[in-house]
């Protein structure tokens, strides 16, 4: 009704539309609207972001083409995490002395996803080194974020009929949940890798490193 019309508007600071679409549907896809949602995507990190990448791929006809290419750029860029956080999350893993395992370390990420960031280092032996850091928080987020995220969408009705949203936002939670177990993904790249040398002799695979 009206009243959640315009409570959902002044919690998102969204502007109305001239579409013909009803509720809070009308405030969604403006190209005012499409940017704030990109930057919201962007923030939430973890499933948001995720989620945001996932429809980016659905076909223009089936999402507005200006709440697409916000989702598209949702799925290339993401925000960073500020140095004052992201050195809290090294002392945590490595110890107060983590700078001591590295001749450098630069602070500036090389990449940024939905979950984390990657940086580029060099050990003490000299070997160079992508560090790959998770966003602290993102995967006890993961089931609230894909909860608010799936009231948002049948507020907003910015999906269109048709979709499997629950089937999606499952995809994503399982998705996520893999994602950030760092260690599952350690042991496949060690596999994998062992795999690759065996079978081939111009094919290179970065190593792991347990003490990172």
């Amino acid at each position: 009704g009206g009243a959640v019309t315009q409570a959902f508007k002044s919690a998102t600071g969204l502007s109305e539309s001239n579409s013909q679409l009803s509720g809070v549907a009308k405030y969604v896809i403006t190209e005012g609207n499409a940017d704030r949602i990109f930057k919201t995507l962007s923030r939430m990190r973890g499933a948001a972001l995720k989620i945001g990448q996932i429809f980016s791929y659905q076909e223009d006809k089936l999402i507005p083409p200006i709440l697409k290419d916000a989702l598209e750029k949702a799925k290339m860029e993401a925000s960073i995490m500020p140095e004052r956080q992201l050195f809290q999350v090294l002392r945590a893993e490595l110890g107060d002395d983590w700078e001591s395992r590295f001749e450098e370390f630069d602070t500036n990420p090389i990449a940024a996803a939905s979950i984390g960031q990657v940086h580029k280092a060099k050990l003490k032996t000299g070997q160079i080194v992508a560090m790959k850091i998770q966003y602290p928080g993102v995967s006890k987020s993961i089931d609230s974020d894909i909860k608010n995220l799936k009231l948002l969408m049948k507020m907003t009705r910015i999906m269109p009929k048709g979709l499997y949203v629950d089937n999606i936002l499952k995809q994503v939670r399982g998705e996520l949940k893999e994602e950030c177990d760092y260690l599952l993904e350690a042991e496949k790249q060690r596999r994998f890798r062992e795999y690759v040398l065996q079978e081939f002799d111009d094919v290179y695979v970065p190593a792991v490193f347990d003490d990172l």
